[in-house]
């Protein structure tokens, strides 16, 4: 199966390129130049050389062969909230909505669960982007999937796991403190619905343990307060996907914080 990526080597990206690797897809991943860092390079050392995976820093329908499956991890985009940034980021897409969508068989949107709030403020740029693209493909097939706090190893710093384990706490972060799933977890689970070819069709990820983002956060340091402004969530016409936990919150932080200390020495 052909499946093409966005954001490959952003921190829900990467993840999805792996898996899909993993199970013998041929994957060809784009990312931007600009964002280069000596961590993608420390990151894309985790795949290796892969015959099944084509790379490129910059989006290039004519790249990608016809029929695929097309990975949009809106989840990174927001990470880039920056109004320089944000803006070139939505004309790319745009541009290569427009031109690359008559090879696209399905596209998934992997998108932040804060985009069910009725108040969407901050996320409002992300939202006029998913709505544009969805415009675009309106003809073809589509799913959104809506994903909350993520965590794993090379989670941004925006959010307040990776805070903590930095010991460099902000004054906000990017989190959804209704609930928190393992990245691979949520992306082996995206992967299988994808699989299941539904058009049209809106799905929420939800950890099987109710109020997983505190849980996570007292594993994480015990006796840590953090006041949480949960907002509803617009769920008509939305399907609750469960996700199984396969490790412990704790097992992941000690992969998490170890990571960091490896590119730090």
């Amino acid at each position: 199966m052909n499946s093409v990526v966005l954001s490959a080597r952003e921190f829900l990206g990467f993840e999805i390129c792996k898996a899909l690797l993993e199970e013998g897809s041929c994957v060809y991943a784009f990312d931007y130049g600009e964002w280069d860092s000596g961590l993608y390079e420390e990151k894309w050392l985790e795949i290796g050389r892969n015959a099944n995976l084509t790379f490129s820093p910059v989006l290039e329908e004519a790249m990608i062969p016809e029929k695929v499956t097309c990975f949009i991890p809106l989840f990174d985009y927001a990470t880039r909230m920056d109004e320089e940034s944000i803006y070139f980021l939505k004309k790319d897409l745009i541009t290569f909505m427009k031109s690359a969508r008559d090879r696209i068989e399905l596209t998934v949107f992997i998108a932040p669960s804060q985009l069910l709030n009725d108040n969407r403020d901050e996320y409002k740029v992300i939202y006029s982007m998913l709505q544009e693209c969805m415009e675009i493909i309106k003809e073809q097939k589509w799913q959104v999937v809506y994903v909350p706090t993520l965590f794993g190893p090379w989670q941004p710093e925006g959010y307040l796991f990776q805070q903590i384990l930095n010991e460099d706490i902000k004054d906000r972060f990017l989190d959804d403190p209704e609930d928190a799933i393992f990245i691979t977890d949520a992306v082996h689970t995206l992967i299988k619905e994808s699989r299941k070819g539904d058009n049209k069709s809106r799905f929420l990820l939800k950890s099987e343990k109710e109020g997983n983002w505190l849980l996570c956060l007292e594993a994480l340091k015990k006796g840590y307060k953090e006041d949480r402004i949960i907002l509803e969530k617009n769920l008509s016409d939305v399907k609750v996907i469960p996700v199984a936990e396969t490790v412990s919150p704790l097992q992941v932080f000690r992969i998490q914080k170890q990571r960091v200390n490896d590119f730090c020495k």
